[in-house]
């Protein structure tokens, strides 16, 4: 519920702004947008997390994986045809733009991230445990979050010593 309420509720809050710099520059990290020099503001990004949280919460009190994740694909299927129908019925609110996805688009890639989960977890239920293609992605996945942290310090420090422009043409 609190990741909808952070999908729903984030456009209604997105570049407001006050007459004081210092409170101007937190509430850009918040809910700026490109043109204040905000990348990736917390809202609406922020219930991607939350729902990951939930989610996993659920998952691990189900006790059966495999059931758990069965059920998460179903719930991904209705997830994403719901916020077709949102997304057809108001485009402009509920895609909004590349760095600030609207409702719609972040219920859609909800659903989309758990079909693709339970897909992922079936590949590698009835793949072999030597197949090379699957011993990558299982690398990469122990080392995900490492790999991130390093990714956006390599992004962060790139932009702040080259600024935007050099960074995209890259």
């Amino acid at each position: 519920l609190a990741a909808l309420a952070v999908a729903f509720v984030s456009p209604l809050l997105w570049d407001i702004s006050s007459n004081n710099v210092v409170l101007n520059e937190v509430l850009k990290l918040l809910v700026g947008n490109e043109a204040q020099g905000a990348m990736f503001p917390l809202f609406p990004w922020l219930a991607y997390p939350l729902a990951g949280m939930a989610l996993g919460y659920g998952l691990r009190r189900t006790g059966d994986i495999d059931k758990g994740l069965q059920g998460y694909m179903w719930l991904g299927w209705v997830l994403m045809a719901g916020a077709a129908v949102l997304m057809y019925s108001n485009p402009g609110y509920h895609i909004a733009d590349n760095l600030r996805s609207g409702p719609g688009l972040i219920v859609f890639f909800s659903g989309l991230i758990l079909v693709f989960l339970w897909g992922c977890h079936t590949l590698t239920k009835h793949a072999s445990k030597h197949n090379s293609v699957l011993s990558l992605i299982r690398f990469w996945g122990e080392r995900v979050t490492a790999m991130y942290v390093v990714q956006w310090l390599l992004i962060g420090w790139g932009l702040m010593l080259f600024g935007l422009q050099l960074i995209i043409s890259l």
